[in-house]
């Protein structure tokens, strides 16, 4: 509105001032109807052909500050060619129109234009920005000696930069609001202010995927008002179907359970009427398959449902979109089950459950991974497929088995088809090849040692597991699944793992994929429940790992520790444990917490100040961490200490996320807490 009545005004007039104003509004009015996915190449052709005709010398000079050495025209010529730049960035190089614009430049012939351009001068001055934050960077990190900073926060900001490109209303702007997100997010300091600023600018630079990331940081750490905040301004000014983008549904997800009921079920609503005209348009300048533009927005619709009562609705729907959907199609099925898998079963109904069990019978053939979610909600087993080969009749022998439902386990078939298979891997491993992907028989393996006590299985198990030429991600899974199970291994693999205990620890295997953790934290997890290991040598292992530069590392030293709680209790453990509270990374923080609470001990003289570190922990503004101590603290069987019980009704009261609280009532509420 804002443009159109400048544009009221400037169009009426015929001076060569006007035309350069008029095309200026045109430009920028183009620029904000791409931001709100309304067509806008019209707009864009128009201000060429205004900026066209326009002849600079006919414009009226005007007075020049007392350091500049050139004409006003300079300046005029300049502006014309900042104007023609962004025009040509929103036209598509194929448009027939751009031919009636004279002097659009081409990317390659502006890329190599001499020009002294505004374009050219604000790239000169990003970069220039950019050294100066590395500078900084670098004098925090290395520079660790006391001293007082004179002049100056050591604050780098792009925006002058960025607000060129905006005032032109060229494209370019989009990887600008990223970059000005970006800086923002790493000099925040945590304030809320600028972090729901920088979750706006990365909306409005449709940068999805770091939107997901800072997203994710932001719920497992904080501060949550943050995302509430932001997803409370889509609410206010961009619920219409063309504005709600997939960007925008992504922050209603996270902000879903930080949203009052009303609000949630505003947002539900505006979800519904964008599915209901198409689904979500494509972001700026991209394009993405309606079917993954539809799956974020039921992920949301399930997100939003959970907190205002209407997960029967968001059922429902889902239902009917399966139901609709004939082909086979390999991402519809991803779709579904994700967003089935944010949605909260536990208040729909026995009929809608039955009509889901329903759908897992009839489409598990076509749709495998809605399958499976709807078998894991509802606590059930998925049917074998009619084309189910020998070793998927096996798998399903052994969840059988392992969930108590098969008689005798001892009637589980397939050993030797899995022994051959971990003799396959092996022998490829040897000859310097392996495939990554598909079944883990490693893992399957150890699953059937667990349910059947197949001693037979133990010695090609033991050999593959022990083999350095076998990749650690074909072992890792079977290591996990015996850390935590009880299980008696024969006395000849026994040994045989102690033997090559050193090299599983700290040895290299073949075809590593990334930077691997040593000691390596699954096979450390396993020999030391296991007992194939000495004391003085788990402990030695697990401070490496809490030691660790890396995040992963410290937070596999926790998950150890939380391991060998009921496996094999070592007091010194809560002393490496206390530390990793404190860590700078939430998921390290989480791990340490739980493990806390599985390690106390009123024997422990250290157990008080573990008991401080907890009642520390529950108190962060994030979703991850007092979520993972609540969880753990949800199987403590005595009662809790007056000043945690305190703690965990204060959350159960007051924290910001409506999860956050359900599960800190469920805690206060047990019968061993009354």
């Amino acid at each position: 509105m804002v443009l159109d009545s400048q544009l009221s005004t400037t169009q009426k007039e015929t001076t060569a001032d006007d035309a350069l104003l008029t095309a200026i509004l045109l430009q920028q009015k183009a620029l904000r109807m791409r931001d709100a996915g309304k067509p806008h190449l019209a707009v864009s052709v128009e201000a060429g052909r205004v900026l066209s005709s326009l002849v600079i010398e006919r414009c009226s000079p005007f007075r020049m500050g007392p350091s500049v050495s050139h004409s006003p025209y300079l300046t005029l010529a300049r502006m014309r060619g900042g104007l023609l730049h962004a025009i040509s960035s929103l036209i598509p190089s194929n448009v027939p129109e751009r031919q009636e614009i004279s002097g659009l430049q081409t990317r390659q012939e502006h890329a190599f234009s001499q020009e002294d351009s505004v374009i050219a001068r604000t790239a000169r001055g990003r970069a220039s920005s950019y050294a100066e934050y590395v500078r900084n960077a670098f004098t925090r990190e290395f520079d660790t000696r006391s001293r007082v900073v004179i002049g100056g926060t050591g604050y780098v900001d792009l925006f002058p930069n960025i607000l060129l490109f905006e005032l032109f209303g060229d494209s370019a702007v989009y990887p600008a609001r990223r970059e000005l997100a970006l800086s923002r997010l790493l000099q925040s300091d945590g304030r809320e202010i600028d972090l729901a600023d920088a979750l706006r600018l990365l909306r409005q630079a449709a940068a999805k995927n770091d939107l997901a990331l800072v997203l994710r940081r932001l719920r497992d750490a904080g501060p949550l008002s943050a995302i509430s905040r932001d997803g409370r301004q889509i609410l206010q000014r961009r619920r219409s179907p063309e504005l709600l983008r997939t960007v925008e549904l992504q922050v209603l997800e996270a902000a879903a359970d930080l949203l009052t009921p009303a609000e949630a079920r505003l947002g539900l609503e505006a979800i519904k009427a964008s599915l209901a005209a198409g689904g979500p348009p494509d972001l700026p300048g991209m394009w993405q398959l309606a079917v993954l533009r539809r799956e974020v927005a039921w992920r949301a619709a399930a997100a939003l449902a959970n907190t205002c009562g209407a997960v029967v609705e968001v059922s429902d729907m889902l239902l009917a979109e399966v139901k609709a959907e004939h082909r086979d199609h390999q991402l519809f099925d991803t779709a579904v089950r994700r967003a089935l898998s944010v949605l909260d079963w536990d208040p729909l109904p026995e009929h809608a459950k039955e009509a889901w069990a329903a759908i897992m019978l009839s489409h598990h053939d076509r749709l495998p991974r809605v399958a499976n979610v709807i078998a894991d909600r509802l606590g059930r087993m998925e049917p074998l497929a009619a084309d189910a080969s020998p070793l998927d009749i096996t798998v399903h022998q052994i969840n059988l088995a392992l969930k108590g439902q098969m008689p005798d386990p001892a009637h589980v078939e397939g050993a030797e088809l899995v022994r051959e298979l971990l003799e396959s891997i092996r022998s490829q491993a040897a000859q310097g090849s392996y495939s990554f992907g598909g079944v883990d028989p490693g893992d399957i393996a150890a699953a059937l040692v667990i349910a059947t006590g197949s001693r037979g299985l133990w010695d090609s198990l033991a050999g593959f597991l022990t083999d350095m030429r076998v990749p650690r991600d074909a072992r890792t899974s079977a290591f996990e699944r015996l850390a935590r199970a009880k299980v008696l291994i024969p006395q000849g693999p026994a040994e045989l793992f102690r033997v090559h205990a050193q090299r599983l620890l700290y040895g290299e295997s073949s075809f590593e994929s990334g930077s691997p953790v040593f000691p390596y934290p699954a096979a450390l997890r396993f020999l030391a429940a296991c007992e194939l290991l000495q004391d003085v040598d788990v402990y030695d292992a697990v401070a490496a790992l809490a030691g660790g530069r890396s995040a992963v590392a410290r937070r596999e030293a926790a998950v150890t520790a939380a391991v060998l709680v009921t496996k094999r209790p070592l007091p010194a453990l809560l002393a490496l444990v206390l530390p990793l509270a404190g860590d700078k990374n939430p998921e390290v923080r989480a791990v340490a917490g739980g493990a806390l609470v599985l390690l106390q001990s009123p024997d422990d003289y250290l157990s008080v100040v573990a008991g401080r570190r907890i009642v520390d922990l529950l108190s962060e503004d994030g979703i991850l961490v007092p979520m993972v101590v609540l969880r753990e603290l949800s199987d403590v069987s005595g009662p809790l200490s007056s000043s945690l019980r305190r703690r965990v009704e204060e959350v159960a009261d007051r924290h910001n996320s409506r999860i956050v609280r359900a599960r800190a009532k469920q805690v206060v509420g047990q019968p061993s807490q009354r």
